[in-house]
């Protein structure tokens, strides 16, 4: 059973990255690139807009702002399309059952399809990360890039959604069709940026709570905290990992005691 486990670990990882997970990468990749040549011609309005809103001080605050969520829908968009073959798409079509019968039991099958699925996403988005760096500094110059802040902001991101997609996969095991799981997957992903929409059309909701805008607001807050943000990534991202792991082995037990798929 362990060898057959083995196996099909070793057959799902050859296959990542897939074409698809390339494209996105690449895609984002090419975003991040006209985000940074395009910030230094935006007219002076719109640059005071975007400052205004976002409280933001220099042009490659306004390039961080946009890479941060970048990356935080990268890892998310990478892990949730690679989950959807595991649970919901064999439940929709009929044939999860075949997945989860023996020689494997439910939780190996599990553990066996999200493992290669995590590794290649968060290799992917790491390179992201590494790339966006250079671009920034290429592009936008180092005055007022901090490589501590940046790296410290971008685990943050990443963190959060390798969070956020496995808490939608805990809501796969009662979803059966594509549809709702992508609702739910963009509902998933829009709850941390929420508070960001609010500031944006409703500022006068925080004007008497500054301390909550200050750690609600993602992803500017990653850049209004500037150097404590190393300080909250020492102890968010350890406390992410966990959840995630929590959600991992939680949603393997619920589906290894049901009865039915």
């Amino acid at each position: 059973m362990k060898l057959y486990s083995a196996q099909l670990f070793a057959q799902d990882l050859r296959q990542f990255p897939k074409i698809w997970q390339l494209v996105l990468w690449a895609c984002n990749l090419l975003v991040a690139i006209f985000v940074s040549w395009l910030t230094p011609k935006l007219s002076l309005s719109v640059q005071q807009f975007l400052s205004r809103v976002f409280e933001l001080n220099s042009l490659t605050e306004i390039v961080l702002l946009n890479d941060y969520l970048s990356v935080y829908m990268l890892v998310y968009w990478l892990i949730f399309f690679a989950l959807l073959p595991i649970l919901v798409i064999p439940a929709e079509e009929g044939y999860l059952s075949l997945f989860l019968s023996k020689p494997l039991t439910r939780r190996q099958y599990l553990f066996s399809r999200l493992l290669p699925v995590l590794f290649s996403s968060l290799i992917l988005s790491l390179l992201f990360i590494l790339s966006c760096a250079g671009i920034i500094q290429i592009l936008n110059g180092q005055a007022d890039f901090v490589i501590q802040n940046y790296l410290a902001s971008t685990a943050i991101c990443l963190s959060l959604g390798l969070f956020m997609a496995l808490l939608v996969q805990r809501l796969f095991l009662w979803l059966k069709d594509s549809y709702n799981a992508v609702l739910a997957g963009f509902f998933c992903l829009l709850l941390p940026v929420l508070p960001s929409s609010l500031l944006m059309y409703r500022p006068d909701l925080f004007e008497h709570f500054p301390a909550l805008k200050l750690y609600v607001v993602f992803p500017a807050n990653l850049i209004w905290l500037n150097h404590e943000v190393i300080s909250l990534a020492y102890w968010l991202v350890p406390i992410l990992l966990m959840l995630s792991i929590a959600l991992i082995w939680q949603t393997a037990s619920i589906l290894e005691h049901r009865d039915t798929p």
